[in-house]
């Protein structure tokens, strides 16, 4: 648990594998159930999609046989993560409300939350609004009652989420700055990356973007990103690349080179350019397939939000 949670998902993977090989020697049922599902974790978050459905479907397999409900419900929750990753929407959908009910069946009020919020980012990806909100409020409901501040504080980013969908740019300032409040005292590197990153979204998308504010919160978000793991820094590189390409496509290199340069120049000082060399070489490359132009004010339309 600890390589997985330092993002060493290949260390973890052979720690469970030798859990899962022992359980099986003593017959274990709710060890091998336990060991599937973190092997099916470790796979997904090595990009091995499928063999993380594989290793869910086994361990809900075992989890029916022992007729555990509580059990059922977190390898079912687990299983609609699988889904929804290999773009399964319908299974997933299916998956998390039959986790739901297996959960509400054994009285497990604790981890129905977690079920609530992966559902929530479900509904969220399929733009269907209305059922989202009422998935994060429920999940945010729990997590306020249980005092679990690390799922509240991503209940608060996802609602922020779809407040920026719905163009309701306040409502989603006031959320980001409610999930700030919890990240920051908690120290979660990870919501704070999430949170930075909208926070640019947000202030790129104003009538009159300050420049320089847009670029404070995009290089927090990679900061936040690089202390936490490569995973998410790489994610959060690919998507500030791919919405600069599409700006200078749309008529602005001038703009998108001045980006690159600076948040280089940030990265350097910062003394993240050695030990994450990610960065300079990804806005490296960007830069690279642009023209030299003059550096020109940000203007970015609202067609060409990302969100």
């Amino acid at each position: 648990m600890v390589a997985e949670a330092r993002g060493e998902w290949t260390t973890a993977a052979g720690h469970y594998e030798r859990s899962l090989a022992a359980f099986q020697v003593t017959g274990n049922l709710y060890g091998q159930v336990q060991a599937l599902t973190n092997l099916g974790n470790v796979a997904w978050l090595l990009g091995n999609h499928q063999q993380g459905r594989d290793y869910h479907e086994e361990a809900l397999a075992l989890a029916r046989d022992l007729g555990d409900a509580h059990l059922e419900g977190q390898v079912l929750t687990s299983l609609g993560d699988a889904y929804r990753t290999l773009g399964l929407h319908g299974e997933a959908e299916a998956t998390y409300m039959a986790a739901l009910a297996r959960k509400q069946t054994a009285g497990d009020r604790r981890s129905l939350k977690h079920t609530w919020l992966n559902l929530a980012g479900l509904y969220l990806t399929l733009r269907r609004h209305t059922k989202a909100e009422g998935a994060y409020r429920e999940a945010l409901a729990l997590a306020q009652e249980q005092g679990d501040a690390r799922i509240e504080a991503f209940t608060w980013l996802g609602l922020a989420r779809l407040a920026a969908l719905r163009e309701e740019w306040e409502e989603a300032s006031t959320h980001l700055d409610a999930a700030w409040v919890i990240a920051e005292s908690a120290e979660y590197p990870d919501c704070q990356t999430w949170i930075c990153q909208l926070r640019g979204d947000l202030e790129r998308l104003t009538a009159q973007p300050n420049s320089e504010l847009v670029l404070r919160h995009y290089a927090e978000a990679c900061a936040y990103a690089a202390s936490f793991n490569a995973r998410t820094l790489a994610q959060v590189l690919d998507y500030l690349v791919a919405v600069w390409s599409a700006h200078a496509e749309d008529g602005h290199p001038d703009e998108t080179i001045w980006f690159c340069d600076s948040m280089i120049a940030i990265w350097e000082e910062l003394g993240y350019a050695e030990p994450a060399p990610e960065l300079p070489v990804a806005f490296g490359q960007l830069r690279g397939t642009l023209p030299g132009c003059a550096i020109l004010w940000l203007d970015l339309s609202a067609k060409e939000r990302p969100l």
